[in-house]
């Protein structure tokens, strides 16, 4: 990759017997992270994030004393943690009790909303705040909430999920779904699944 020196990348080194990246941009790090000249040193133990520039979320350590193998991020932005750790959260090498698995509060609530063009032909997955990143995005439509039907693939817009140039069912309730897929464990060894349903009617009353 070329370097750009008008921006600074957090730089780190991937604990090898550990190496992932789970859920969004939630890393298992080694103890102590690379200094920028003579800014700081962070200090990350055993699970850390990333902001979406790259750069260091400083407001999230929670700390783990043995290693973080698996990341979940439920609904509501609480992130299930699994490892070989016995302390976790509150910073440093986590001070709370935990065998091997535990939860911890987000800083940001888990935003995401599904949106149908009143003229039908563009769907867009919005997805913001403590919401996982996710790939191999799909959308479906369905007319009955039961049987879905694969649309398109959408392309990744700012902010979210996009797909342009449909032409959807008019004068009747249709239903959107999207799916988006985030790893959630050792070394990419297994993933989550998200997904999002919205009821939709287009009347297309605007063109009479």
């Amino acid at each position: 990759m070329d370097e750009d020196p008008g921006r600074r990348e957090l730089e780190f080194e991937w604990d090898s017997a550990n190496e992932s990246e789970l859920a969004r941009h939630h890393i298992t790090l080694r103890e102590v992270d690379q200094v920028f000249d003579n800014e700081p040193v962070w200090v990350r133990n055993k699970v850390g994030r990333l902001n979406p520039d790259g750069t260091l979320d400083t407001s999230f350590d929670p700390g783990a004393n043995l290693a973080v193998l698996a990341l979940a991020i439920e609904a509501d932005g609480k992130i299930l943690v699994g490892g070989n750790f016995t302390t976790l959260g509150d910073g440093g090498t986590g001070t709370t009790p935990r065998n091997s698995i535990g939860r911890l509060t987000n800083t940001d609530a888990a935003l995401e909303a599904l949106t149908v063009a009143s003229d039908g032909t563009t769907i867009t997955w919005y997805r913001s705040g403590a919401s996982p990143e996710v790939d191999r995005v799909t959308f479906e439509l369905s007319t009955d909430g039961i049987n879905y039907n694969a649309l398109a693939t959408p392309t990744r817009i700012a902010g979210g999920w996009q797909l342009t140039g449909q032409d959807l069912p008019t004068r009747q309730n249709i239903f959107v779904r999207a799916r988006g897929f985030y790893s959630t464990g050792e070394s990419d060894g297994s993933d989550s699944i998200v997904e999002s349903v919205r009821n939709a009617f287009i009347s297309l009353s605007f063109l009479f």
